[in-house]
């Protein structure tokens, strides 16, 4: 009995060990701040691809900033109202021309692959070109 709780405690050591270790790997990721740099894409449109500049900062206090550039539209430089974060998945809100990105963050953040929306929904990737770092 003795022998069989000691293996009991074992197997829960090892499972509160894995959860601890699944829970930091997510905190880590939560993190707005992780995506800090310049992110380039471009969005097929069906009538030729427009390049956008995706630049993630800090703002003030805890806050992350972002702006989306439309480098094929003069270089327009469009505020994002709103960047969230959960886990791997992004949610970026860019009210001024009522469209929102949500997409994936791969494991070492180098891509972010999702749909842009804005009437029509288009396939993007955003890759990482830099960081603030």
């Amino acid at each position: 009995m003795n022998r069989r709780f000691n293996r009991y405690l074992a197997i829960c050591g090892l499972i509160a060990a894995s959860i601890l270790s699944v829970a930091t790997h997510a905190n880590e990721q939560l993190s707005a701040a992780n995506l800090e740099g310049r992110w380039e894409g471009a969005l097929d449109t069906g009538q030729g691809k427009l390049r956008l500049v995706l630049e993630i900062s800090q703002g003030s206090g805890d806050a992350v900033a972002g702006t989306l550039i439309s480098v094929d539209q003069g270089g327009a430089r469009i505020p994002i109202a709103s960047i969230d974060v959960h886990g791997n998945s992004l949610r970026l809100d860019v009210k001024v021309v009522n469209g929102n990105f949500e997409g994936t963050i791969n494991d070492d953040k180098s891509h972010i692959t999702g749909t842009w929306t804005q009437g029509l929904s288009l396939p993007l990737e955003f890759i990482r070109v830099s960081t603030t770092k």
